[in-house]
């Protein structure tokens, strides 16, 4: 018997039918119709009407979408076998999109570590930060394999860039792009395999969220809907509403901590958007600009808010080498932002020591007290307020003056 010829197109449609199928045969409760075979010994007036009563069972419920879909399957179950059900009462009516009584919730930092904190296992707690530290689609996030986070976790990379090209992004990408994971989700990552064993010796194709089911004893990756029961448990159990929250909430959650932190034609290439002329004006291969932008965003639970007061005691002390590297990464921590950053800024802007480099600090000092420039470089005097905004546009920090004023300078343009 051709059962499934014209029902059976994908594995998500093979489940739906089975299930309808399933589920009116429980129903019929007839000792003659046990199996698809008695179904198609029925006479068609019968069949007919069993399937207009197991309809109108919906109806009774107000699942009308569902009564419909019932009439499909069952209607293709016969014609897949030449046996075409020709009734009025089989006639399948549109329904329209039933209207949500309930508001999308776009979860804050809190909200989705309290997901984290009550997901059910290593892998749904891994999903939950994952889809929000990178603003991945769902798809994107079930097509990842264990080869795109290898390297990265190996070496202990931060953030772990995540490279989003055609073979994981099917369905939406227009251009390759690339995103980050903070430290939260790398650590999930990171427990979530261990569990599995030994992250150095995991095949690079094996799927990165693995599903519970198994097929012919190897893993494969996570449905959609398993990706949507995990954000929606950990969001119950966090004691939000569940039907307000699915993946593409937390996406919005991403792209909210970015907004007023990143730039915007940045902002619209982590977040794999097209960015139509800006795109001619914006270099991909900008890979740690893109970084310390993404670091500076906060996604640490516990990141504290940065004073100008934090970066002139921290960061100026480290500059003026009173502090070794090692105490780097206590700072880097308290500051919220990683120990590259702090060396890429004590290498860009150098502590001055020899004889030479005395002489022209002098120099550099008191043209910029005469309002003047030296033969190479600009310099100029600036208030505390504004050591934050020079460093970010290029100046070099060269001292703090005695008034309190300081003294910044970078290569003339």
């Amino acid at each position: 018997m051709k059962y499934w010829d014209m029902a059976l197109r994908t594995p998500k449609t093979k489940d739906f039918y089975f299930q309808t199928m399933c589920r009116f045969l429980e129903w019929v409760e007839r000792p003659e119709v046990r199996t698809p075979d008695d179904l198609l010994r029925l006479s068609d007036p019968e069949a007919v009407d069993l399937i207009r009563k197991f309809s109108h069972m919906y109806e009774r419920e107000g699942k009308e979408k569902m009564a419909q879909m019932a009439k499909t399957v069952l209607k293709s179950f016969y014609a897949a076998n030449s046996r075409e059900l020709r009734s009025p009462h089989l006639k399948v009516r549109k329904v329209s999109k039933t209207k949500r009584t309930y508001s999308k919730i776009v979860p804050t930092k809190d909200q989705v570590y309290s997901m984290a904190d009550a997901a059910t296992s290593l892998r749904d707690r891994a999903v939950d930060l994952t889809l929000w530290q990178s603003g991945l689609r769902n798809n994107t996030l079930r097509n990842l394999t264990v080869g795109h986070v290898k390297e990265g976790l190996l070496k202990g990379e931060l953030p772990q860039k995540i490279d989003v090209t055609p073979d994981i992004d099917k369905k939406n990408l227009r251009e390759p792009y690339y995103t980050f994971i903070d430290r939260d989700a790398v650590e999930a990552i990171r427990k979530y395999l261990g569990a599995r064993g030994d992250i150095s010796k995991m095949s690079e194709d094996e799927p990165l969220f693995l599903s519970n089911l198994k097929l012919s004893g190897k893993g494969r990756p996570m449905s959609d809907a398993a990706v949507r029961r995990a954000v929606k448990n950990s969001a119950r159990n966090a004691g939000m509403d569940p039907k307000g929250i699915w993946p593409h909430c937390l996406r919005s959650s991403f792209y909210n901590m970015l907004v007023g932190k990143v730039d915007d034609v940045e902002r619209e290439f982590m977040f794999g958007h097209v960015m139509g002329v800006r795109g001619h004006y914006f270099a991909p291969q900008w890979v740690e600009k893109l970084r310390n932008a993404y670091l500076n965003v906060g996604w640490g639970r516990a990141s504290i808010t940065v004073t100008k007061e934090d970066v002139r005691t921290e960061v100026i002390s480290a500059l003026m080498g009173k502090i070794s590297d090692a105490e780097l990464t206590p700072i880097a921590s308290k500051l919220g932002i990683s120990p590259q950053m702090i060396r890429s800024m004590i290498r860009r802007m150098g502590v001055k020591g020899s004889e030479e480099e005395t002489r022209a600090l002098l120099e550099t000092e008191r043209d910029a007290r005469n309002g003047g420039d030296c033969n190479h470089c600009e310099s100029k005097l600036i208030s505390e307020e504004e050591l934050c905004n020079h460093i970010n546009e290029g100046w070099d920090l060269v001292r703090e003056l005695s008034n309190g004023r300081i003294l910044v300078k970078r290569p003339k343009l």
